[in-house]
């Protein structure tokens, strides 16, 4: 803008003395996209030309331009957030749509398996799944039982895994008594990093390299962690085979980090993991960008009406809502949370929930909903005491 004005008018780089102020284009274009600090540097570099070009500065124009600076900074600051909270939504809609994909293949892999081999190999990939989860203790020993459970059950005679933090890697554990060193630079490691998804040898056939097969797992678009199988039996390696471990690896992946969050909090610890973990999550989510979130409460003295308020909500509940229950002083204790609504949206599931119980179980519930920022008047709705 500058150099323009300087080349228009040597006098005037400016353009000050014109009929409409050219000045504002460039500042409002600087101040839109890159926010208030950067417009307040634009305004510094302004009064130094004025000093140099003018002997003064023109404090009309100043201020026309600094009130500016600080209007647009303040809608660069409101529609920055409106992304970010927007971008939020659609990763935790995408993350649990993802988990949902991931639980549903694994249940269906287990009852294959458990059809086809089940005589031979009394392993479902079920199984396999609850034994991770009960494994959580060192990184190191939890990698170390992942490895020794897939390479049992699907017969891998060497593979190993390493774990990724900013992308350093961190941690590397082998079915064998080797030290692992990864070596990014290798064909099928490098593809597996650059796509995010599994690579075969198959799809490298005259490239030089000792693995068969590179699975990484991404984290925000970052690489987490890789599995690298080396050694496997030909008839082993096939397709079904090879996307059962990636599934495997995705969800010990996912189940790790989850552990990992639920044990720095403390709330809710009266309840399932799974609960657990998404109520920390859509909790963080408010508390940061203001995702309203809700959650519908029903009380009882009945375990007949707690066991019918249960069912009827595993039966009308939606995809992304989750539910668990407790007993407390005698009193059962059923909590449905719904993600991403608001608690007029909450009060139609409510609505439905009791218009599908009778009469009878109706009579002894207590119920209320409440948005997930309300966890102190939670926990006393439930006769709990404060856990933060």
């Amino acid at each position: 803008m500058l150099a323009i004005g300087y080349t228009i008018n040597p006098e005037d780089p400016l353009l000050i003395s014109q009929d409409i102020l050219f000045l504002l284009i460039p500042i409002s274009i600087i101040v839109l996209f890159y926010g208030l600090l950067n417009g307040l540097v634009s305004i510094a570099i302004i009064t130094i030309v004025m000093f140099a070009f003018y002997g003064k500065i023109n404090h009309d124009i100043f201020l026309k331009v600094l009130v500016l600076v600080f209007v647009l900074g303040k809608f660069h600051e409101i529609w920055s957030y409106a992304l970010k909270k927007s971008q939020t939504e659609k990763e935790l809609l995408l993350s649990r749509f993802n988990e949902l994909g991931t639980r549903y293949y694994a249940l269906k892999t287990s009852h294959d398996q458990m059809e086809l081999n089940y005589v031979l190999n009394p392993t479902s990939l079920r199984r396999i799944i609850m034994e991770l989860i009960k494994s959580h203790e060192t990184d190191k020993g939890t990698y170390d039982s992942m490895i020794s459970l897939i390479s049992r059950v699907y017969n891998i005679q060497k593979m190993s895994v390493c774990v990724f933090e900013n992308d350093v890697c961190k941690l590397c554990v082998s079915s064998s008594d080797k030290d692992v060193t990864l070596a990014k630079e290798d064909p099928l490691v490098e593809q597996a990093i650059e796509t995010g998804s599994p690579v075969y040898i198959s799809q490298h056939v005259e490239a030089e390299t000792p693995y068969l097969a590179a699975i990484p797992m991404m984290d925000n678009n970052k690489l987490g962690a890789i599995l690298l199988i080396e050694e496997m039996p030909f008839i082993s390696f096939n397709e079904d085979n090879l996307i059962s471990i990636s599934f495997i690896f995705d969800f010990f992946y996912e189940n790790i980090n989850k552990v990992s969050i639920v044990k720095k909090s403390k709330i809710m610890q009266e309840f399932a993991f799974e609960f657990r973990f998404e109520y920390i999550r859509l909790y963080t989510l408010e508390k940061k960008f203001n995702i309203d979130s809700s959650i519908l409460i029903f009380k009882t003295n009945s375990k007949l009406s707690s066991h019918r308020v249960i069912e009827t909500i595993s039966s009308l509940k939606r995809g992304l809502d989750t539910y668990s229950n407790i007993e407390h002083n005698g009193v059962f204790i059923t909590l449905l949370m719904t993600p991403l609504s608001i608690i007029s949206s909450a009060e139609v599931v409510k609505e439905k929930v009791i218009s599908s119980l009778d009469d009878e179980t109706n009579e002894t519930l207590t119920s209320s909903i409440f948005n997930i920022s309300q966890h102190d008047i939670i926990r006393e709705f439930m006769g709990l005491k404060d856990d933060r």
